[in-house]
């Protein structure tokens, strides 16, 4: 399986601890990689336009609206980014910690389904800000993109072309708008365990600070960042 990790040079170290993390709980050897906005720009892949307003976040101009991270659409890339050879993805975001084996997420893949991801309430926000004050943007399937399976060889990724990838605002790329219902599957909640937002599953798999950590200059400490320090400790 190929795991790919969201990069953001104002989260790096973030996307650090991700990757040791990630690498650390698996019983064998993955490939990883990040999604670097720059190198995909440079590339060719990714042509969409943005500008970087008030409050230090980048704009999406398709969108007419604000990406909390660089990764925010390059995510639904993977598909041209992944190997040819590659049969499975699992995509996360930068602000995630390996609390077991990556690789055992397999045993919930079903063949049926182009994406499976955790797919949280409606009030699983968690709040008007995040991130040392950041804005926060409620929007259906809030939070199910943070964490994804990809099934690459099913055939309703081909809707994800690069002409669409680089025209479709990022509303409907994040509500999979894309997708047919029966075509987008789940995963278990332990699978993206919404760190301070929900109460923690059983058996969490990845813990997703979806509302910060302490690699972010300003935060105030909260509980359960010593998972985030151990990871980072351990590397």
């Amino acid at each position: 399986m190929h795991v790919f990790v969201g990069w953001d040079p104002a989260e790096s170290a973030a996307a650090d601890v991700a990757t040791a993390s990630l690498a650390r709980r698996a019983n064998v050897p993955l490939t990883i990689d990040l999604v670097r906005l720059d190198d995909m720009r440079e590339s060719g892949m990714y042509t969409r336009p943005t500008v970087e307003p008030q409050l230090g976040q980048l704009w999406d101009v398709i969108s007419n609206a604000p990406m909390s991270t660089e990764f925010a659409i390059s995510r639904f890339f993977v598909p041209h980014l992944a190997n040819a050879d590659d049969d499975w993805a699992l995509f996360v975001d930068s602000d995630i910690v390996a609390l077991h084996d990556p690789l055992t997420i397999m045993h919930e893949a079903d063949e049926r389904f182009a994406i499976q991801c955790v797919q949280h309430p409606p009030m699983a926000q968690g709040g008007p800000v995040k991130k040392v004050n950041k804005p926060q943007t409620a929007y259906p399937r809030k939070n199910w993109s943070s964490v994804m399976l990809w099934n690459l060889r099913h055939p309703a990724l081909q809707r994800l072309s690069l002409e669409y990838l680089n025209e479709a605002p990022g509303r409907d790329l994040h509500r999979f708008v894309w997708l047919e219902d029966d075509e987008l599957g789940a995963l278990s909640p332990r699978w993206n365990w919404l760190v301070s937002v929900q109460d923690r599953p059983e058996a969490a798999a990845i813990a997703h600070f979806t509302l910060g950590g302490p690699w972010l200059a300003g935060w105030a400490p909260k509980a359960h960042d010593d998972i985030w320090l151990e990871a980072r400790d351990a590397r």
